[in-house]
């Protein structure tokens, strides 16, 4: 179900990035990765 909302972007090479699930959600549009996903998906489901 996120996949539908949530567009999905690898981090750049050699960053990781972490995000919480608000800034997840305000960068739904541009993107964000699988472990994002997944903490997104772990806070609200």
């Amino acid at each position: 179900m996120v996949y539908s909302y949530i567009q999905y972007k690898l981090d750049k090479r050699g960053l990781e990035q972490l995000r919480r699930p608000a800034r997840s959600w305000a960068e739904r549009n541009t993107g964000v990765d699988c472990d994002c996903m997944s903490i997104f998906q772990s806070h609200y489901f």
